[in-house]
């Protein structure tokens, strides 16, 4: 495919990125398929992000820039991305992170060609620090197919991964800074009954995965952020009352060996 423009609006929520900014935009422009758009939301940034990427874009007419007075956290910053999105796709990349030069153009055709679903994610790579990430080719590739039971067991989506389509009702959760996003998911994987992952691994993360490292106060928030999914979902009856004591049992076990298994700092 050539680079044409797709129905795609990506969105890039902004905080305090001005460092690493500017390779996520770089990743954008360097795609296959060119997206419609490109909206940036800077989320109330306190160093000079808004510069950097004003001075960016300036040449780049598919792309706009949007400014929060308040840091109201990613999910504020995507939904306000979202509200003003015109491309009949959405996709998310955070400031830190990259993609893969052939993304768009490999999850937009997959879309294309399966209307029945309303969302889609794919493989990353988790980049080490001071590393560059393995710009891979690939032809052919599986798909798996997943309903709400797996996303239950575990989230199948990295937030960069993932492409929607834009007439989704739902939104990211607001009041919610810790998995907000699985909680999206969950939303419109019970709505729609299931999702789909490419097997390939189209972005680039330059952070590691939940659960792959950070500080043990960081995963009693995701775990908590979990938590409020399962009493958010049950609250609307989207789960039944026995999934959501089930479920709320498996993120406990989940919890419990994911801090177990972290190094200790006092280990020898």
């Amino acid at each position: 495919m050539s680079a044409q423009h797709i129905s795609v609006s990506v969105i890039v929520p902004v905080y305090n990125n001005a460092h690493t900014v500017l390779r996520a935009l770089e990743s954008i422009v360097r795609q296959t398929a060119q997206p419609l758009e490109i909206i940036v939301v800077d989320d109330a940034s306190t160093d000079n992000s808004c510069t950097v990427i004003e001075n960016y874009i300036q040449n780049l007419p598919i792309a706009k820039l949007l400014r929060s007075t308040r840091n109201l956290g990613p999910s504020a910053a995507r939904n306000m991305g979202w509200a003003v999105a015109s491309a009949e796709f959405l996709a998310f990349l955070d400031a830190d992170d990259a993609w893969h030069h052939k993304k768009l153009e490999t999850q937009f055709v997959f879309m294309q060609d399966n209307p029945e679903f309303m969302i889609s994610g794919h493989q990353y790579q988790v980049v080490p620090k001071n590393e560059s990430p393995q710009d891979c080719s690939f032809e052919d590739f599986e798909v798996s197919t997943f309903n709400l039971r797996d996303f239950l067991i575990r989230n199948r989506f990295s937030t960069p991964t993932v492409m929607l389509r834009r007439s989704i009702n739902d939104r990211f959760d607001e009041t919610q800074r810790f998995s907000e996003d699985y909680q999206l998911w969950l939303r419109i994987i019970a709505k729609h009954k299931k999702g789909a992952l490419i097997e390939a691994p189209l972005t680039f993360l330059f952070k590691s995965a939940y659960g792959a490292g950070g500080i043990s106060g960081r995963m009693f928030a995701m775990y908590r952020g979990e938590l409020a999914n399962a009493s958010a979902l049950r609250r609307e009856n989207i789960i039944s009352l026995a999934n959501s004591l089930i479920w709320r049992a498996w993120l406990t076990i989940k919890f419990m060996i994911r801090l177990a298994s972290k190094p200790r700092k006092d280990a020898i």
